[in-house]
């Protein structure tokens, strides 16, 4: 059987108020008794001792020989609502006079209390009588007793009056606790019911499915949490679509290309003597592909997080000369020319080589792309703030405000009209700064349609540079 939290708080609410009104009924009884019964033996006990002082003169074996006890001790069990009695050393009723009354064996000191005795423990009072006793002494010789008693039931009464607020505010709070069941349902189980349903359908693969906990506690924080996360996942989900997409088509291609020059090859439609053009077209398409599969792996293996760098000293203009040199065959074709502003003959910084070498080759490839015919790029280098910057500047059709802030994204191709080079995965640019974020730096890019694009990134300059 489930078991949720409401019904969790609700059986805990129900064991508190079972425990609380156990204790009240349990513990605040004996309580109240027991200061109630002291209190209504001192009341009887103070008058008492004040017949002893005022008529321990006149008391005897026989009687009272003031006439005017009679008068007070009626006036006194009026106003306190006892019975005042008066008895000798041996036990007979001298007040109310008359009575001939004796009670049997009194003896004081067998009471557990200091003044009182349960009226049970004498067959002249009432079981539930409370009774209280005051020796009368006269030159150390005690002549007798005022016993003052008052009825159990009256005492009960006052417990129960007692009691009865004790109760009344007790259910009252217990009452006040419904409406923070009520709150925290509301603020608590109520949220947390609807994150688990939320959380249901993220495991489901519905991530669209929102939810909004709109609090500054820390159920609000989660639900961001949650929903950030599912949007994350969506994004995920996307680039998994677009990577399909995208790796289909550009493998998908090149293969074709391949596999239509053999089969022409093979039946006889190109003739012998013009393999050999078309054999430099299929290299030139497995080219393609190792270059698509190259970004792949290096996709796979470089984040911002996880890059294991190799960290050395070495000559940036030196690497930048070295990767130029591989786009020769390229530029000489288009009349697309290189300008070299550098810092200084040599310009040493602390870097991981070959990944800055991936990153001045990515850079400058994607330049050539979207160059035109005779256009020049310009490679510079400066020193600002002891760290080395590295740009890299085409002339040609430049990026639109809209694209400039999605060409870091993976997968990601602006306007195929953009491009004269129209081949690729779209995972240059994130590999760029992907490494250049691994190495703590940053890469910025400013661009301008119709004018060009220009990326400019740091590198921490070598200690023997910065001296």
């Amino acid at each position: 059987m489930r078991r949720s939290l409401l019904l969790k708080f609700l059986a805990l609410y129900i064991l508190v108020a079972a425990l609380g009104l156990t204790f009240i009924t349990t513990f605040s009884y004996q309580i109240v008794y027991s200061n109630r019964l002291k209190a209504f033996e001192n009341s009887l006990y103070s008058t008492a001792g004040r017949l002893c002082s005022e008529y321990g003169n006149s008391f005897s074996a026989s009687g009272l020989a003031s006439g005017s006890a009679a008068t007070v001790f009626s006036e006194i069990e009026k106003s306190m609502g006892c019975r005042v009695i008066a008895i000798s050393k041996s036990g007979w009723v001298i007040y109310p006079a008359g009575t001939e009354d004796r009670i049997e064996n009194f003896d004081p000191t067998k009471s557990d209390a200091r003044h009182g005795f349960p009226g049970k423990n004498y067959e002249y009072f009432d079981p539930d009588d409370i009774c209280v006793y005051a020796p009368v002494v006269n030159s150390y010789v005690t002549l007798g007793y005022f016993i003052l008693s008052r009825p159990g039931s009256e005492l009960n009464s006052e417990i129960n009056q007692t009691l009865n607020v004790v109760y009344l505010t007790a259910g009252v709070i217990f009452a006040l606790f419904l409406p923070v069941l009520l709150l925290l349902y509301l603020h608590v189980i109520r949220p947390i019911t609807k994150l688990k349903k939320a959380a249901k359908e993220y495991a489901k693969g519905n991530l669209t499915y929102e939810y909004r906990y709109k609090s500054q506690d820390e159920l609000g924080e989660l639900s961001t949490a949650l929903t950030f996360m599912a949007s994350e996942l969506s994004k995920t989900g996307e680039d998994q679509k677009k990577f399909i997409t995208n790796v289909s088509h550009d493998f998908r291609s090149p293969l074709t290309s391949i596999r239509g020059y053999v089969d022409a090859m093979l039946d006889g439609t190109i003739p012998q003597s013009m393999q050999s053009k078309y054999l430099n077209v299929v290299k030139d398409e497995t080219d393609r592909l190792t270059k698509l599969t190259q970004s792949l792996l290096d996709l796979n293996t470089i984040s911002s997080n996880g890059t294991l760098l190799e960290l050395t000293d070495f000559d940036i203009h030196h690497v930048i000369k070295k990767t130029l040199a591989t786009f020769e065959g390229r530029c000489t074709d288009r009349g697309i020319s290189f300008e070299l502003l550098f810092a200084s003959r040599e310009l040493f910084v602390h870097a991981d080589m070959s990944r800055i070498q991936q990153v001045i080759y990515n850079l400058t490839d994607n330049a050539i792309k979207f160059s035109g015919q005779g256009m020049t790029i310009t490679i510079e280098t400066s020193i600002k703030k002891g760290k080395a910057y590295i740009s890299v500047k085409d002339q040609g059709v430049g990026i639109s405000a809209e694209n400039l802030t999605k060409i870091w994204e993976r997968f990601y191709k602006t306007d195929s009209s953009r491009g004269r080079d129209k081949k690729g995965l779209g995972l240059g640019l994130s590999i760029v700064r992907d490494i250049v974020t691994a190495h703590g730096e940053t890469i910025d890019v400013i661009s301008t349609e119709g004018v060009g694009t220009e990326f400019i990134f740091t590198l921490p300059l070598s200690h023997s540079a910065e001296e």
